[in-house]
């Protein structure tokens, strides 16, 4: 289902972003029991804001946002107040968000119309300057973020990517023996990632790490875009939020806030 909040202007550079925030949010459910997980508050600022209001300083005009099922009125509750004319937010609401992220981001095939976009997931924070070092890599079918050394996550948690020394992806998991990146959450799509999906259509569960491991596989040009010292960091756990507030994660959370243009 696809539902339009706003209209679109024109610019250049990638214009044109994904944000995946049709997860469930099921080990913050217990605080949050009635709240999905892109509303939860970081401070006083709903969690997919801080996503939306990156790329929207990065240049984006045009967002499509996958939510799960009847979740469409919470997004507009929250998104309305970052809204201007330039912007256009096309929502696809997925049925079974239980299928995972890289489901959602099938979805939206139909409804993105420039050749590169960004992919974005709701729950990771960044400043505007780690889409714009992204926007600026070598074109390839998909360019992921990659930092070798975050500063700010809980490493038993993050994705890890390998990539050789030309910066080509080898493989990515939260499994992986050996790595030399974490995945940053934001990557550039070229329209060719939509095929891939008659070759996973069949998995119950399809995260989109799911997604670029089939893009390695079949040899596709994927890349790493190294995104060292950019402040960056994600929400999985009540943890990782009292970390933000409170703990050893206030300052990214500081400088991001004021990069995006968000008050305290």
């Amino acid at each position: 289902m696809r539902k339009e909040l706003g209209s679109a202007g024109g610019i250049s550079g990638i214009r044109e972003a994904v944000i995946l925030a049709a997860g469930l949010g099921v080990r913050l459910r217990r605080y949050h029991p009635s709240t999905p997980k892109f509303a939860i508050p970081i401070g006083n600022t709903p969690l997919i804001c801080y996503p939306f209001r990156a790329l929207q300083r990065a240049g984006v005009i045009k967002f499509t946002i996958v939510v799960s099922k009847n979740r469409l009125d919470k997004l507009k509750e929250v998104l309305n107040p970052h809204l201007d004319p330039e912007t256009s937010v096309l929502v696809v609401e997925n049925p079974y968000p239980e299928r995972g992220n890289g489901y959602s981001f099938f979805l939206t095939e139909g409804h993105t119309s420039e050749k590169r976009f960004f992919i974005s997931m709701c729950d990771h924070l960044y400043p505007p300057s780690l889409p714009s070092k992204l926007s600026a890599a070598a074109e390839a079918d998909l360019v992921v973020g990659g930092d070798p050394s975050p500063s700010y996550i809980d490493l038993d948690e993050a994705t890890k990517i390998l990539a050789n020394e030309m910066g080509r992806v080898l493989a990515i998991g939260k499994g992986l023996p050996k790595y030399n990146y974490v995945d940053v959450g934001v990557f550039v799509a070229s329209q060719k990632m939509y095929q891939l999906f008659d070759r996973l259509a069949d998995l119950k569960e399809l995260g989109f790490s799911n997604v670029v491991e089939c893009a390695v596989g079949v040899g596709y040009d994927v890349m790493i875009c190294d995104v060292s010292g950019i402040p960056w960091t994600d929400v999985d756990t009540k943890k990782d939020i009292d970390e933000l507030l409170e703990g050893g994660r206030r300052e990214v959370l500081a400088s991001i806030r004021r990069e995006v243009g968000l008050n305290a």
